[in-house]
């Protein structure tokens, strides 16, 4: 044992004796199997519902149906997206990659908040364990972010209807996805026809897939702003104190987790407004092309009005955004956006308002929703032949910069070998 006389004031009391984090944690191995096992264990609580072979049939035909309104729609869903039914397990494994990516940032903001701490607490002849102890922070920091994320994707699969309805673009390749027990519990919870309810979520979650794969960037955008809210998250001093932790195997995680305090500064408030005009362009335009579509069920107004409720009352995305990473979305900006996307709709027909995915610089923008007849008035105005002009300038441009980009490194490679290219 240790006694303070024998250089161990000061340490934490995991650190007295020796005892490191790494002992205790370990290094993370195959963390989308860890987020899986975590949201098991979340799933296994609650009974399932079973899914026989005919439901699973007329979900399928579903899904058949909601690929021929969707053509009538938009000239988007023209390429046909995989569509798969899953359970909700399957949901888990198919998004724990897009959950991991999204929250990467915050295990970085844990790790480096505890090395500060660690490094003002340590006595002078203990400063060259920090290295050992900047690993052992990064473990538990990855370890306890991985709890967290595997009870969120549990409890999320319980209720998530689709892929499209988190809102936020988590799988790696665009594909429509179907969570069959959810989809049946929603219909039955919400005394809905079934055929109905299952066509619109089909039609939902194919148009907003369709739009993924027709405009790569709209994920990376997104990601984008959320990393950038994310790295400027604070963390609780009063909360994080390092020399009142007692790690062990049991609490180590408990204890990191609860630390994250989330403030929001104008750095981040800033970010937040962009990601939510993003997300809500986005939204919009599904729900506009979704509406249209599904124009002949008895019902579409109803399963509308109960999706909107739904989320307005802090759905299962809202609440699983919130606890991981401090984000609060407010379903404001939709309904402008919905009206922005309809209106345009109206004025200028599907092709002209489809043709705005065609290039980023084309997409409506927050001063769009705030004032849509602006951006009508400048789609009326151009006829098609010079919508496409300028989609076929902006794509040429792009090119221009990327060839000048390849040809700029190939010269500075050749430069740093110490040779002139016009000299040989």
């Amino acid at each position: 044992m240790i006694h303070e006389d024998d250089g161990n004031e000061g340490l934490p009391p995991w650190m007295q004796g020796g005892i490191f984090l790494p002992n205790i944690i370990g290094p993370v191995k195959n963390p989308e199997l860890q987020v899986l096992r975590q949201a098991e264990q979340v799933i296994n609580t609650v009974p399932k519902v079973q899914i026989d072979s005919d439901t699973r049939e007329r979900l399928i035909k579903n899904i058949d149906v909601a690929n021929l309104w969707l053509s009538e729609a938009s000239s988007l869903t023209e390429v046909k997206v995989p569509c798969e039914i899953l359970t909700r397990d399957e949901w888990v494994r198919n998004t724990a990659r897009g959950w991991l990516d999204l929250t990467s940032p915050i295990s970085s903001v844990i790790a480096s908040k505890l090395i500060q701490q660690a490094q003002h607490n340590l006595p002078e002849s203990l400063k060259p364990l920090i290295s050992q102890l900047s690993q052992a922070m990064q473990q538990v920091s990855k370890a306890s972010l991985l709890v967290q994320v595997g009870n969120a994707a549990g409890n999320l699969s319980l209720e998530v209807l689709s892929g499209c309805d988190v809102g936020i673009p988590l799988l790696e390749s665009p594909k429509a996805l179907i969570v069959a027990e959810n989809v049946v519990k929603f219909a039955s919870d919400f005394h809905l026809p079934l055929d109905e309810a299952g066509i619109y979520l089909a039609c939902r979650e194919i148009a907003y897939a369709c739009v993924l794969q027709h405009c790569a960037w709209i994920k990376s955008r997104i990601f984008t702003s959320i990393h950038s809210f994310s790295k400027s998250m604070s963390v609780d001093n009063e909360l994080m104190d390092i020399n009142d932790m007692h790690f062990d195997a049991a609490s180590a995680l408990t204890q990191i987790t609860g630390t994250i305090k989330f403030e929001p500064n104008e750095q981040q408030l800033n970010a937040l407004r962009v990601l939510e005009d993003q997300l809500a362009i986005l939204e919009g335009w599904v729900s506009t092309v979704t509406t249209i579509a599904t124009s002949r069920l008895p019902h579409a107004g109803a399963i509308n009005e109960t999706i909107v409720r739904r989320r307005a009352g802090g759905g299962p995305a809202e609440k699983a955004l919130s606890s991981l990473i401090g984000i609060d979305l407010h379903p404001r900006r939709l309904r402008a956006s919905q009206s922005m996307w309809n209106k345009i709709t109206q004025t200028v027909g599907p092709y002209k308002r489809d043709s705005l995915w065609g290039h980023p610089d084309l997409v409506p923008t927050s001063h769009d929703i705030d004032d849509p007849e602006g951006l009508i008035k400048r789609l009326s105005e151009n006829k098609s032949d010079k919508i496409d002009d300028e989609l076929s300038r902006l794509l040429d441009s792009e090119i221009e910069r990327n060839v000048k980009n390849s040809t700029g490194d190939d010269e500075g490679d050749t430069n740093s070998n110490g040779k002139d290219a016009s000299k040989s």
